[in-house]
Order: C-alpha cells, then structure tokens, then sequence
C-alpha cells in the first residue's frame, strides 16, 4: 500500500507506467490531493476542498471520476464532510438524489476523527473489507465500459430494427456507431468541432439542429474525418448509408443520445453522462472490442480482451530498461488494446524522459516525430478481421491524439508537414503508398507472416485461441512464433490453461528449447475475465532460447479470486499465491507424464501440500487395477465408484477410498485445471487416484484396518438389502441417516489406512471443507464461498470451531513441538486481535516458559495505528519476495486481511515453517558474529 501526493512522485514510479496517463489526466481535471496504490495499482483517489461542495458539484466530481475509471474509489473531502463513490456505479442526474451514488461518508468529523477515518478506508479497501461492506456499489455492469457497451448495444437495435420507412443492416449500423464513437472522442477533446455550433460537446452540438440539419452534418463531418485520415479508416460506402439512413432514425439517434424512453424501450443512460476526453484510450479499444462481439462471437473469443488483463499481460512481460528499444508484435490484434496500451506505455516513458525540453520551440516537432517513429519501429500487429483492422486504427488514432492539446495537435503535425499517418496496410496493398506507417497489417499470424524472420524482440497479445478448435493447431502457433521472435525474444501471451498444461508431450520438447519465465494462472479468474467463457486462461512469458543455467526456475503465481478484486482483468497477486521451481524438473515431469498433476498441484498447494501428494502418489493407481479394459471403471452421479472386479473385497475397499478425505484431497490437488463443464471428476483423474493393496499399505495394522472396512460394508449391505424395505421411504431416510455416521467411521479408517498424521489432516481437511467449495472453475464468484468468509464466521467448517483461534493453535502447537525437540526451554503463546471495521486480524507470538491457551484480545487504537504506519511504508514486494510478518523487541506479529483464506491452518504450518526458518537464520547470523568477535 502506498500513498502518492504529487505528480511526480506517481512519474518516479514505474510500477505505474500503465498507469501513468489517466493518472495525470485525473489530477488535472479532479484536482487530487494524492492517490493510493495496492499492488502497483491505482485504487483511490482523494480530493480535497476547501469550500462546502453541492449536490451538483459532488454529482459532477463523480461524473468525471468514473468517466476516467482510473481507480475503484474516490474519496472527496470538504470542510463539513467526506464522501466515498464508486467508479462501478453511472453518474447522476440532476434531479437524481446523490445518495444513488454516494457509498460512503461523514459528517461533522474533528480533524483526528476525520484522519482515523481516512486510514481505516485505506486499510479497508488494502483488506477487501471495504469491498464486501459496500458490494451493491462494486458491480462491474456499472463501469464506464460497461454502460456505453449496453447503449451502443441499444442504439444499434433502434437502427436495425425494421420498420416501415426501411431501417439500416447490421454491418451499416455497425459502421455507423463506430464512426460516431471515433467523432464524440475528437469532439470532446475538441480536435474537430461542429461548424457553427455553440456546445463544446459533440452530443450538444447535434441537440442544437433539427433532423435534416443533423443527417446533412454528420455525413460531412464523416466525409472531411476521412479525408483528414487520407482514406485510411472511412472507406464504406458513406453515401449509399446516407441514402439509407431515414430522418426517423436520425430522430430516434438524437432521442437515444439524451437518454430519452424510445418506443417502450427501457431508457439509456444517455451521452450527457460521458466525458470522451476523460474515457482512457485503452476503454474505447475495449468498446470497441466488445462491438466485434456482437457481429461474431467466435472472431476474439467471450467477451475480448478486459483492459486490465492487457495490462497485467504488459506487467508480467516486464523488463529491463531497455524495454522501450523492443520491437513489439501482437500477432491477433483484434480491436488493438495491446497496441494502444504500448503505445501509451512508450509515449509516456518519452515525455517523462524530455520532461524539462517542454518550453523548447521544437518540442511539438520532435514529440510528433518520436510518437511516429513508435508506429514506424516498436509495434506491429496482425488480424485476420477486416473489421477489426478498422477498429485498431481508430483505437491508435485516438491515443496518438489524446497526446496532445486539442489546439496543439494540427501545429504539431504541420511542423512535420504530415497529416496522421495511415496505419493499416490491408491485403495486397503496397508498402511505399503515401503517407504510410503500417502498424496493422490485414492477415492471419497462424497461416502465413507478412513480416520477415526473427524480427521481433517480444510478441504480446491474447492470439485468438478461443476460435481456434483444434488444439495441435494452436500448439503448433506456438513453435510459429520462434519464427518471428528475434534470438533471445521474448513472448508474453494470454494463452488457454488446459492447453499448455495438460500436453505433457509438448511440453518436454517445447521446454528443452525455451526458458519459461513466468507463468501466471488465472483459473480461478475464469468467470471474472470472461463470464461466457469455458475454458481458463494464463499468461504465459518465455524467452525464445534454452535455460542459460540447469538451475533456472519458473516463477508460478496462482492469484485467488477475492473480494478486493472489483475490475475486470485485474487479478492480484498476494505472497501466498506465489511459487516458484526449476524448469528442469517441469520438463523431466512432462517426459514422464506427469507435468499435469504437478502443475495443478501448484495451484492450490504449498511446499507441506507437495510432500503429502509426493507421499500418497507413490502408490499404484487405480489405472492399475482397472486393467486394460478402462472403460469398465466409471465415476456415477449418485452410485459413486462403480469398479467391475472380481475380488469382491478390494470392490468394498475402493468403495470406502473414493469418497474418503484422502482420495477427494489427491483428486482436488492432482485433476485437470480448467474443465470445461466444471462439473465432477473426469474419468482420467479419477484413475491417476493412488491406492496401496493392505500388503504396500503404510497403516499400522493395514491388513486388520483393511478387513474392518470390508465388514462395515459387509454389514451395511446386508442391513439395506431387502426388496420391500427398498421401496419405503421411510427405509431410504433411514438408511441415508445411517450413512453420516457410516461415511465418517470409514473416512477415519481409510486415514489409518495411509498412516495420515494430524498435521497432514490439517491439509487434507482445509483442501476438502475450504479450497475445493471455494474454486471457481466452472462457477461464478460468490462472495460467501468458504475462503471469503471472515475467520469470525467460519464456526461452522469442521476444524475451525475456534475460528482465529483454530489457526493460532496449529501455528503455536507446531512451533512447540520442534521447540521441545530441539531442547528449548521457551514455548510460545499467541493472542489474536480482529479489526472488522478495517478488515485485519492480527496474531502475536510471544516467547513464555510454558504454553498458554489462545487469547483474544482487543483491537486498540495504537495497534491500529501502528498497523496502518507499516502499510503505509511498506514497498510492494518484489516478484520472488514473500512478506508474512515482522518482529519488534519482544513478539512477532502476523497482520493479513480478516478472511480465512489467509487464516487457515494449512496456512499456519505454512507460516510455523517460514517463522522456523527465519530464526534459525537468525541464530546461525548471531553465531557467526559471536565466533568473528
């Protein structure tokens, strides 16, 4: 968490380089105080006035805030009161009572008061806490993107709809609305205007003309916007479209625009509500996205590309500082958000960099010249869609333009003696026309290249896969690609998980000749990125040359959905998502079949989790027993294991195993990510399950712990046979109560049975009752899955009847016993704290001569000041980095976030083996100093 109070303090920072712009453009036009940053991301924007603000003026700063989209909240602030608003909920109108906007406030608050309530806000919202508390306000169909999505979707019904003065096709209304979206964004940043209009905004202007005036307009303006742009981008038939479009659908365009109630129809939000000045480039590439959607939804997959998603696929990617020499391509660029996110990515870097060669008379000239030559060297791209090619340049041209004051921007281009450049080279089109800088280049990267060998240094981009049915033809993309990439190029790709992960025969070659890097799994993020979407996603970073070192290792981020994740695409990652392991032991893994299972293992489970699985996996599987014929061993919703063997005995064994703790953990731990349907076990991980024969068991007593299951079963079957009993209700309540007590007796002996000690139940059980009901593969994000419950709440999961106190007593019972092993004569107690107002927990460890019962003691004022003091200073950490806590003189303090996901005990071993490590790091530090002293 930090807490940015000027412009250049945001500018000093490259966490923020995506950033950066709206940023700048918010401070301006909101007059921010300061910004604050989770995780390298903008979250809150504070202002500060330092008169009593109106309804319309508290209306209006809303407006402009969620125009820009830059953060979740904005938190204005005036002599009388604070106010808190969302930039997931439409602006207001006038006559609209500002509490359908407001989420939060106060009143009357003391200058104190006022600066406590201020910090909880910050920690809230750092927590998650503030998230949850407010959650009708943080609904993503509220976002800037969202609504204009809905009423462009809207206006292009009232176009195509028939009616009996003719209406216009589908492919003209589309033309139509992206043309009108590209002429708000020039009117509002008054790059072109209205001839003889009085409003500034475009929107106005039309309200100013009646119907012929307004029809004869648009079309010219349309005309004049393609000859400004050499042809390049309004090259439909305009005047047969003009022909077409009646006067009652010019009528009806005006009456949409103003938000009015259209033949019956529900009413739009209407175009007062935007601000095209303030709407980030990247969002309108976005929109513009989301309008390929609707003409065909296979072109880019459920949805496109989320703008947040292009940046963290920008982030990940990374770099030294030489980033910005790279030659970039996006080998499916769809409507282009990775381009203009580039772009506006190295525009920024070069202004930060000639920031004091602003007052120079040949700024203006050089600027054009640099942004030009960032088309002409830094980025390509390719897509297949005509379409989409259009949208890509329009997408281009307003970031290129939002680059300059409006009344700078013909100067700066006369002083090159150019008009803005054409940016698509269609097919067949020649290299040397006039005036053109291909960035786009019309084809398809998975058929043929335009573009020569090893020209790039990176490749970024999400290369519509999802259109891609067959899946050796999107592995084969990826060899294609080294094609492209420069010796030692880089590739940073939004790619499908079950496609890289699950082929484990690709891998052990595609690895021996690429270093992967990083590689970060959005599975639980399915639903949130792409709410129509089967298949999950992850970005996948490489370089395109062997391991320079046998001990190269993968960073692996796994980030959970949580409830501190409020925008589409944005998915952080936190210390406990985060692992890391050695390439070589990836590739020996896939050679040996068994890369899957290792690379799903890791997204749920830690260092203990990967011990246990290694211990269980070394038995034979149910592959094994099930014997050539496969087929006659099946998983059946509501019959369970249904094993055609002879040996009646080991049937009655498998009976008790399925459904056990310890098979449903290795299942959960060891399946396919990302199933399509999300739905059950598939047939190949149910065989992978590991079972010894009671001779290999390592149970004490196996054999007996073996016989006793088989008489349990025995006994149950001859309980529940009988024809007549069979057809009673009354027999089939009594035979399911019989089977609670039936089921746990068993799942006790099957532990026995793999000699499971308690803390691995710990694991077992937390994997079983938590992680599994809390996965969102194949579902959507509630916000009450087990995981998001606060640890206050979770009385009811089996383990956990102590709540904060069921993970202080598995941190402090393990740390004890080594201690006791080790010799010590110390042991350690722990008290717990719960701040639900900012959404924290906290446990202190102190050293004691004996063991002490959990205490819960109160969340003070000083510890919550102390708390929000290590926030607030603390640096994000870095990629490989993993901070759980910190010392003072006499304890040791744990502070997360209030949800059990970060209490859990599976949680605490974690956390007892990193504290273990510490101090024997410590101690081995103190004893060197001790020896050279």
């Amino acid at each position: 968490m930090k807490i940015y109070r000027s412009l250049r303090e945001i500018e000093g920072d490259s966490s923020l380089i995506g950033h950066m712009r709206p940023l700048r453009r918010a401070w301006d036009a909101l007059s921010l105080n300061s910004v604050l940053g989770v995780g390298g991301v903008p979250v809150l924007g504070h202002k500060e006035s330092q008169t009593i603000l109106s309804d319309r003026e508290l209306k209006e700063d809303h407006r402009l805030f969620w125009n820009q989209g830059f953060a979740d909240v904005l938190l204005v602030v005036d002599p009388k009161s604070f106010y808190l608003f969302s930039s997931q909920v439409a602006p207001a109108r006038e006559d609209e009572p500002l509490a359908k906007i407001l989420v939060g406030g106060g009143q009357n608050l003391g200058a104190d008061s006022l600066a406590r309530a201020i910090e909880d806000i910050h920690v809230s919202i750092f927590s998650g806490e503030f998230y949850r508390r407010y959650s009708d306000k943080f609904t993503a169909n509220g976002s800037v993107s969202e609504c204009l999505t809905a009423s462009l979707r809207d206006l292009r019904g009232l176009l195509t709809e028939p009616q009996g003065d003719g209406n216009l096709s589908a492919d003209e209304a589309l033309n139509f609305i992206c043309r009108l979206l590209f002429a708000c964004c020039l009117a509002d940043r008054e790059i072109i205007s209205w001839p003889g209009a009085k409003a500034r905004r475009f929107f106005e202007a039309l309200m100013e003309l009646d119907d012929v005036q307004t029809k004869e307009g648009l079309y010219s303006l349309f005309k004049s916007l393609e000859n400004m742009f050499d042809g390049c981008l309004f090259d439909q038939d305009l005047e047969t479209e003009r022909k077409r479009m009646t006067l009652r659908l010019i009528s009806k365009i005006k009456s949409f625009l103003r938000g009015d109630k259209i033949d019956g129809r529900q009413a739009s939000i209407g175009f007062w509500a935007y601000d095209f000045r303030l709407i980030p480039a990247e969002t309108i590439s976005e929109l513009y996205q989301n309008i390929l959607c609707w003409e065909n939804e296979k072109i880019r997959g459920p949805g496109g590309v989320p703008r947040f998603l292009a940046e963290m696929t920008l982030e990940t990617a990374g770099g030294d500082h030489e980033w910005t020499k790279r030659r970039h391509l996006d080998p499916g660029c769809g409507s282009g958000i990775f381009l203009v996110a580039l772009f506006n990515r190295l525009a920024t870097v070069w202004e930060i960099r000639n920031q004091e060669k602003k007052k120079a008379d040949d700024y203006g000239r050089k600027k054009v010249e640099a942004l030009l030559d960032i088309f002409r060297t830094r980025i390509k791209g390719i897509e297949r869609n005509s379409r989409a090619c259009v949208l890509a340049c329009f997408s281009l041209y307003v970031a290129l333009l939002d680059l300059f004051e409006s009344s700078d921007v013909k100067a700066c281009f006369d002083a090159t003696g150019q008009k803005p450049p054409k940016l698509l080279l269609r097919k067949g089109a020649r290299l040397d026309e006039e005036n053109l800088i291909p960035v786009v280049y019309e084809g398809d990267a998975w058929l043929a290249s335009p573009f020569a060998a090893h020209e790039f240094d990176m490749v970024i981009g999400n290369p519509a896969w999802q259109a891609r049915a067959d899946e050796q033809s999107v592995l084969k993309f990826l060899w294609k690609l080294d094609r492209l990439l420069a010796d030692g190029g880089e590739a940073c790709l939004f790619w499908p998980s079950n496609i890289f992960l699950r082929t484990e025969s690709f891998q052990a070659e595609w690895l021996q000749r690429h270093a992967l890097i990083r590689v970060v799994q959005l599975a639980d993020f399915r639903k949130a990125l792409f709410p129509e979407g089967k298949r999950p996603g992850l970005i996948l970073h490489y370089r395109q040359a062997p391991p320079e070192d046998s001990r190269h290792q993968i960073l692996y981020d796994a980030p959970k959905y949580s409830l501190s994740v409020r925008r589409q695409g944005l998915a952080a990652v936190s210390e406990i998502d985060r692992k890391s392991f050695s390439q070589a032991k990836v590739a020996w893994l896939a050679g040996e079949k068994k890369a899957g299972v290792f690379w799903q293992s890791h997204f749920w489970g830690t260092a203990r989790d990967q011990r246990l699985l290694q211990y269980l996996g070394q038995w034979p599987k149910l592959d094994e027993l099930a014997g050539a014929d496969k087929s006659e061993m099946f998983w059946q919703k509501g019959l369970g294991l249904q094993a055609h063997l002879e040996d009646e005995r080991l049937r009655l064994l498998l009976t008790a195993y399925w459904p056990s703790d310890v098979a449903r953990y290795y299942s959960f731990h060891a399946s396919s990510i990302g199933d399509d349907d999300g739905h059950g076990p598939r047939l190949e991980d149910i065989l992978k399950l590991p079972f010894p024969w009671p001779s290999q068991a390592p149970g004490r007593d196996a054999a007996k712990i073996a016989q006793e299951i088989v008489t349990l079963l025995r006994e149950e079957a001859r309980t529940s046979k009988g024809p007549e009993k069979d057809e009673t209700p009354f027999w089939r309540r009594l035979l399911a109560k019989r089977a609670v007590p039936l089921k746990k007796e068993l799942n006790e002996l099957v532990y026995a049975y793999f000699d499971i000690s308690e803390q691995e139940r710990w694991l077992i059980e937390d994997a079983v009752n938590i992680f599994a009901p809390s996965s969102t593969l194949g579902q959507s994000n509630e916000a009450n899955a087990p995981l998001r419950l606060s640890v206050d709440e979770c009385g009811a999961i089996p383990g956990y009847e102590k709540k904060l106190g069921s993970y202080a007593l598995a941190l402090t019972s393990t740390l004890n016993k080594w201690a006791k092993e080790f010799g010590s004569r110390w042991r350690v107690r722990a008290t717990g704290r719960l701040g639900p107002e900012q959404g924290l927990a906290s446990v202190t460890l102190r050293l004691a001569p004996k063991e002490a019962e959990f205490e819960l003691a109160d969340f003070t004022d000083p510890l919550r000041k102390e708390i929000y003091e290590k926030f607030a200073e603390r640096p994000e950490p870095s990629k490989r980095e993993r901070r759980l806590l910190w010392f003072d003189e006499s304890s040791l303090n744990i502070v997360r976030p209030i949800y059990l996901v970060h209490w859990t005990r599976a949680a605490a071993l974690n956390d007892a083996d990193h504290i273990f490590a510490q101090i024997r790091t410590m101690k081995s530090e103190q004893d060197m100093t001790a020896r050279e002293s």
